[in-house]
């Protein structure tokens, strides 16, 4: 059981890591061709 909520809090960083990340990425390029 605490070994699901531990993979659920992993999950739930690096999916928010990779979200932050392509947000950094692509947030520039929108705003140079806006």
């Amino acid at each position: 059981m605490a070994l699901r909520i531990v993979y659920g809090v992993v999950f739930l960083s690096i999916s928010c890591a990779c979200f932050m990340f392509l947000h950094l990425i692509l947030h520039p390029i929108f705003y140079f061709t806006a």
